[in-house]
């Protein structure tokens, strides 16, 4: 669902946190692109008019979205937009419209609006599925120069071939640029004549390198002599090479483009032959063995200043392969980071797709000349628009409130009735009841109109399927060794489906009686099979499900993968969070409240499994998405062997050293002060002789756990309390309280601040009424720290921003920002959210949320008092 926006303040005293990267204070001027396949438009049913309407369509959504370029797909397949003299099959596609000229009328239109066209031409894959191809095709015109659907490019006629059809396209249109792609081989290329033929005293891979290597430079003079003014530049996969395979390789896993494809793209990096380069990077940022950030980190540290680095990012995998619609935005935000020149979002298509939401998440990033200019800006646009539904939304509830921006010293008007929510800043709202079907509404103001369209799906207490969902396990999780579990999916009625685990297959039963096609439950109870030896825990791998439906058979995958704890084996596991922090639930509910953190890397038990949380020995929930399941003998005690206390200007720190980071809790009182420590065998005392604030200290050891117990010199004596590792010790770092100053003029001199605008950069938090039209959270979050700031400082107090040129602000650089300035107060400024089905006119008040029990809801306690 959509969201909303009403004010909260959020109020902690300390928080935990680790060390923070500073990042660039400005982005510099990159390129900001998406890609577009013209060769999806050209249809039997085209027309000149409807290819117009599309590439207008384009050009506009690039102007008003703030890209820069568009990399349009000229040339693929043996094919082209245009009316090729070299490669006849490309005309096939284009005499159904006469002598419209889509390439020319697009880079006439984009052009016109200060736009930059590139071309893409895909030089070496041939078209051969999805039609039958005539005598005149390049599939079977050339096809003794073909291998594996590929021009074969160590062949002499194939570079000239190719290299002519390049220099035809840089000559007949004036794009700013060409990048080439597919002139690679596929992987293990059944060629060996051609290296017969034409290898003379050269290892066959070395010549196919060499190949791929002189038809780059070859398209590389033919653009240049044709179209002088063209950039010229070159796709590759996202990987040259694996360290494992070559040291000077990146430490991943995947394909590789130098081994696989006999493509030299470092080489291409490093020479400054290239304008531009550009990898295809198909992975997410979290991929443990792909990971976006490990290759952006190694092609940024490759290319010569005289190469821009480009990246092909797949905006069209977001729901397919990517889960959260922010992963682009993540990746870009990698990008900056890393001195990346720009990206190129792929494709126009799902860009512009308004179900996957991708383009709401982006357009922050382009509304600012710096990711980090973060000067608050609320005002809405003039005009008069709804948006949200901007034409039309799908939902399933009987109700919906509607938002749009007006002239707000005029009436609106819904279906002819007068509106009563209306902002004084410009916007307006109308709860409304749905029906189920579709429901119209005409908004008019003076003698604008716009129409919405609400369509209520109705819903049935049961649904049809021919496929399998919902297979067991959703995440990776345990089963042990001679116990019992239940193997389940949901698959249609009246089907046949099994599921392999471990090399074994199952067959599942329906759990209940229903018509044919119906999803329902089927389920296996299994006896778990002996881990490969005692005391050791199985990586069995995931679980393929087989379903046999109406005479169709297919398979799928589950999303998690079953570890099988043997005897005299504790399942254990790693915190893998993304962003430094595992949460610890008090009930298996991410709304319940949180009773620990367990910082990324830490390895611990757990005692049992609740649904989509692992509960731990400590007594909480862990999501067992935040953690992997960890494989083999495990063995997680270790000891205290020396504690050290240290006292610093406003701090003191307490050192415990071990050779393994510990699971931990934590708590306060006014008097005392509690560390639990999971696994430790032994742990050595603190002694408290010198410190400002603790009187004694005492170690209880039980089975599994030593808890210190630290009493106050008095009550209240101390303001807070942080718990972090240093490598694999643990520190807990003891707050002094602030003095208070006499000062009546400056009461808050000597204390010390931090203020968090919740959000930013690429992070909008919620939108608000105006849409894209307004502010969204992060702007009003920006806007009132900035009062906030302004104001501590006039009453003395030394007052830092997470969100300004110097701060990089994500949650890592937030936290880390904190743990170093360690404030008397910080204080997160957000605003909360309602769903689309709720009557948003109607909420309202603050809301403060506390950290410490002790210090902290006092503070939170008086600012909900002053702020009713």
């Amino acid at each position: 669902m959509k969201r909303l926006v009403a004010i909260f303040l959020t109020v902690v005293l300390l928080t935990v946190s680790w060390s923070f990267e500073a990042a660039a204070a400005e982005v510099k001027k990159e390129m900001r692109a998406f890609s577009l396949d013209l060769f999806s438009y050209l249809s039997d049913n085209a027309t000149e008019k409807s290819l117009a309407a599309k590439a207008d369509e384009a050009v506009k959504f690039a102007t008003e979205n703030g890209f820069s370029a568009i990399f349009v797909k000229a040339a693929c397949s043996g094919g082209s937009v245009y009316d090729s003299q070299i490669l006849p099959n490309a005309a096939r596609a284009v005499t159904k419209c006469g002598d419209f000229d889509m390439m020319a009328y697009l880079l006439k239109a984009a052009h016109k609006q200060n736009l930059s066209v590139y071309a893409v031409l895909d030089v070496g894959t041939l078209e051969i599925d999805g039609y039958q191809p005539g005598e005149n095709d390049p599939a079977v015109r050339f096809s003794p120069w073909v291998t594996g659907g590929k021009f074969n490019v160590g062949v002499p006629q194939v570079q000239s071939l190719i290299t002519a059809w390049v220099r035809e396209f840089a000559a007949s249109y004036a794009v700013d640029g060409v990048m080439v792609d597919g002139f690679w081989y596929e992987k293990n290329p059944q060629d060996e004549w051609m290296v017969e033929t034409y290898a003379e005293n050269i290892e066959a891979g070395d010549y196919r390198r060499h190949s791929v290597d002189t038809l780059l430079l070859a398209m590389k003079a033919a653009v240049k002599e044709a179209n002088p003014k063209a950039l010229f530049g070159a796709a590759t996969e996202a990987v040259w090479a694996s360290e494992k395979e070559n040291p000077n390789g990146s430490a991943t896993t995947g394909a590789q483009s130098y081994y696989d494809n006999f493509a030299d793209s470092l080489s291409w990096a490093t020479s400054g032959e290239l304008d531009f380069l550009v990898p295809k990077i198909g992975y997410a940022i979290t991929d443990d063995d792909m990971s976006y950030r490990t290759i952006i980190e190694w092609w940024s540290e490759q290319v010569s200043a005289s190469t821009k680095l480009y990246t092909a990012n797949m905006a069209d995998m977001v729901g397919d392969g990517f889960e959260k619609k922010y992963e682009i935005v993540h990746q870009i935000q990698v990008n900056r980071n890393h001195d990346v020149d720009g990206h190129i979002l792929c494709s126009y298509e799902a860009l512009h797709d308004s179900s996957n939401e991708i383009m709401s998440v982006i357009a922050p990033l382009y509304t600012k000349d710096s990711v980090f200019d973060m000067s608050a800006n609320i005002t809405v646009k003039k005009g008069f628009k709804c948006t949200r539904p901007g034409k039309s939304t799908t939902v399933s509830y009987s109700t919906y409130y509607i938002t749009g921006i007006c002239d707000p010293d005029l009436p609106v008007y819904m279906n002819g009735k007068e509106l009563t929510d209306i902002g004084s800043a410009g916007v307006f709202g109308a709860f409304v009841d749905l029906e189920v079907g579709s429901n119209v509404f005409t908004f008019t103001q003076g003698s604008e109109s716009v129409t919405v369209t609400v369509n209520r799906k109705e819903t049935t207490s049961s649904s049809t399927t021919d496929k399998i969902s919902g297979m067991f396990p959703s995440y990776d999780d345990f089963i042990y060794a001679g116990k019992e579990t239940t193997i389940t999916c949901t698959a249609p009625a009246g089907a046949t489906v099994t599921a392999t685990l471990g090399g074994k297959t199952y067959t599942l039963q329906q759990q209940k009686t229903a018509s044919d096609g119906t999803a329902v439950r089927f389920s296996a109870t299994i006896t778990a099979p002996d881990a490969s030896s005692s005391g050791k825990t199985d990586d069995l791998g995931k679980v393929t499900y087989a379903l046999s439906y109406n005479g169709i058979k297919s398979s799928y995958t589950s999303t998690g993968k079953v570890f099988c704890v043997g005897k005299n084996a504790r399942a254990a596991v790693k915190v893998i969070e993304p962003l430094g922090l595992g949460t610890v639930y008090a009930k298996a509910d991410s709304n319940s409240d949180v009773t620990a953190y367990l910082y990324t890397g830490t390895v611990e038990y757990i005692t049992g499994s609740s649904g989509s949380f692992f509960t731990l020995p400590m007594g909480g929930y862990i999501p067992k998405a935040s953690v992997d399941p960890v494989a083999g003998k495990v063995d997680l005690s270790h000891e205290f062997t020396k504690a050290t206390l240290k006292t610093y200007d406003g701090y003191e720190k307490i050192t415990l050293t071990s050779d393994r980071r510990t699971a931990f809790t934590a708590s306060m009182t006014e008097d005392k002060l509690v560390l639990t420590v999971y696994n430790v065998t032994d742990a050595a005392k603190v002694n408290v002789a010198g410190s400002r604030v603790l009187a004694d200290c005492t170690v209880t050891k039980k089975s599994d756990s030593v808890t210190y117990t630290f009493t106050q010199t008095s009550k209240k004596a101390l303001w807070g309390y942080h718990v972090s590792y240093e490598g694999n010790n643990t520190c807990l770092t003891l707050k002094y309280p602030p003095t208070i100053s006499n000062d009546a003029k400056k009461p808050l001199s000597g204390i010390t601040v931090i203020v968090d605008p919740g959000h930013g950069d690429y992070d909008v938090g919620a939108w608000g009424t105006a849409g894209l039209s307004g502010p969204c959270e992060a702007d009003l979050n920006m806007a009132i720290s900035e009062k906030l700031v302004k104001k501590l400082k006039d009453l003395g107090a030394t007052v830092y921003s997470t969100r300004t040129t110097e701060i990089k602000t994500d949650f890592e650089g937030r936290l880390g920002f904190s743990d170093a300035i360690k404030p008397d107060f910080f204080i997160s400024i957000h605003h909360n959210s309602v769903n689309t089905n709720v009557n948003m006119g109607k909420p309202n008040g603050v809301e403060v949320f506390y950290h410490s029990p002790i210090n902290s809801k006092v503070f939170a306690q008086n600012l909900v008092n002053k702020l009713h």
